[in-house]
């Protein structure tokens, strides 16, 4: 009796076999992982969170200027555009806080360093729970900030070049820098799980 040799066309329906297999496992991972996006597992992208930061002078109430006699003139105050900005809190990032408004009034010397802060008449709108935090994010950056101080400036009448009687410009006679104060609002937002400060 003769044997004869198993046909060869086996080995495809094995492949194909094997294919199935690998589809079956690859469509079993992908439905877990749908599963657990559905079930609100974090992901890494969520779970980190980085703040960016602006500011604004509250316009809401005004900072009370020195009386000026004839021939001065007033500048407040201002704040240095490389001073540190503050940082939405780390530990608060994950809660998905809504907007955090924070006012603080700035007291500045005149040498142009921050004195001390008060208390705003500008009311801040902050969750009592976590207003320390976001208190003490503004006061730890503020703090080091320079500002450019207020002074007043006394000028005098220059001189007559063209004889009409006129003075053609006014000459400085002096500067004096002063201690002034400035109500600055800071807006705490969380956006595209990012923390986010601004001034608006």
């Amino acid at each position: 009796m003769r044997f004869t040799e198993v046909p060869r066309r086996t080995t495809p329906r094995l492949r194909r076999c094997g294919l199935r297999r690998g589809f079956f496992v690859l469509g079993l991972s992908l439905l877990l992982t749908a599963s657990c996006r559905s079930a609100g597992v974090p992901s890494a992208e969520r779970a980190i969170g980085t703040g960016v930061v602006g500011f604004e002078y509250a316009a809401e109430v005004r900072p009370t200027l020195p009386k000026l006699e004839g021939g001065q003139e007033y500048r407040a105050a201002y704040a240095l555009p490389e001073n540190p900005l503050p940082e939405y809190p780390p530990q608060l990032l994950q809660l998905g806080l809504p907007r955090q408004e924070v006012v603080v009034r700035v007291v500045i010397g005149s040498d142009g360093a921050v004195l001390r802060f008060e208390d705003s008449p500008v009311p801040s709108r902050v969750d009592p729970q976590y207003a320390s935090d976001f208190g003490a994010a503004v006061r730890t950056a503020v703090r080091e900030w320079r500002f450019e101080p207020a002074f007043i400036r006394t000028f005098e009448p220059g001189p007559d070049n063209d004889g009409d009687g006129k003075s053609d410009f006014p000459i400085m006679r002096g500067s004096e820098q002063l201690t002034s104060y400035h109500d600055l609002r800071f807006a705490f937002e969380i956006r595209g799980g990012r923390g986010v400060v601004n001034g608006k």
